[in-house]
Order: C-alpha cells, then sequence, then structure tokens
C-alpha cells in the first residue's frame, strides 16, 4: 500500500449503509461497503487536489483545501502510522493499535500520551500541536480526513461488530 490522503463524505457514507447496506469481514472488523466512497489521492495527485479543492461525487458538496490543510498533508503523507480526523479526536493508529487525541487535549496530558508509546512511531508533542491547529481547518463533522500510511500493513478503519446476536440466525 502506498501513503495517501483519503477523503470521503460522511452524510453519503451514512446514506449508502442505509440504503444499499454493509458486509464485515468478520476475521478483522472490516466493514465493506458496496461503492467506494472516499477518494484517495497519491503524492504525485495533490497539487492537483489544492487547486481544484475536493468534490463528493455523489452529492457534490465541496471541501476547501485551506493552505494549512496542504501543508499537513505534504508534511505528514510518509509518516509511519495512520492519522484519523474525527469530529472530537485525532486518532493515531501505529502497529499497537490506536491511540485518541482529544482536540482540546493539554500539552501534559500529550506529552503522557507521547511517553507511553512503545518505541513505536508516534508523532511528537511539537507534532501533535501541528495535528490539533490543523485540525480546525478540517470539517470532521462532514468530512472523512485521514492519511493512511504505506508504511503499515492495513488501512486505517474501526473495527465493526455485527449488530445481530448468532442464535437469532439459528
Amino acid at each position: 500500500m502506498e501513503s495517501h490522503l483519503l477523503i470521503g463524505c460522511k452524510n453519503c457514507l451514512e446514506e449508502v449503509k442505509r440504503r444499499k447496506g454493509f458486509g464485515i469481514i468478520t476475521s478483522i472488523g472490516l466493514m465493506k461497503l458496496p461503492i467506494v466512497i472516499g477518494t484517495s489521492y497519491m503524492v504525485n495527485d495533490l497539487y492537483e487536489l489544492f487547486l481544484e479543492d475536493y468534490t463528493c461525487p455523489y452529492c457534490e458538496r465541496k471541501l476547501v483545501m485551506s493552505p494549512k490543510m496542504m501543508g499537513f498533508v505534504n508534511d505528514y503523507i510518509h509518516v509511519e502510522y495512520h492519522i484519523n480526523f474525527e469530529m472530537d479526536k485525532i486518532e493515531i493508529k501505529n502497529k499497537n493499535g490506536i491511540t485518541a487525541i482529544d482536540k482540546t487535549a493539554s500539552v501534559e496530558s500529550i506529552k503522557v500520551l507521547v511517553d507511553n508509546q512503545n518505541n513505536e512511531p508516534f508523532p511528537s508533542v511539537d507534532e501533535i500541536k501541528e495535528f490539533l491547529e490543523v485540525a480546525d481547518d478540517i470539517d470532521s463533522e462532514n468530512w472523512i480526513f485521514r492519511i493512511n500510511s504505506g508504511h503499515m500493513d492495513m488501512p486505517f478503519y474501526h473495527k465493526v461488530m455485527p449488530q445481530f446476536k448468532k442464535d437469532e440466525y439459528e
């Protein structure tokens, strides 16, 4: 897998899940949708994205790429961990798992998070401060915005569990 920026419309994601449903690869908990929602941008595609911004191919809503967002992506697209922006937190996924950083986190709590990493690739305190600054420009309520690192075996995903009891189908 090559490192890339993934952008997708959360409204269209929910609409596809509601109308078309989704599958789950139960061995790893990965959700599979019947159509692709997000768009991946490799390093060579970023300049075009900056000039044209991102438009959802389904609902045509637009995510404007600020200079701060583009600088962030250019600086961090080759790191050895995934970076995912959510409404109230930023998630860092390395080989140890996912670490959530609250968007209102204090410098002291960030230092504790960084100090508790077991020699796995993880951002420094100053880098996390940059993540928090750029988070202000990213509309995480409406957009998926994440960097998937090519250094990781799997892309970023939240583990999904089936919403039914096994004995209901026996």
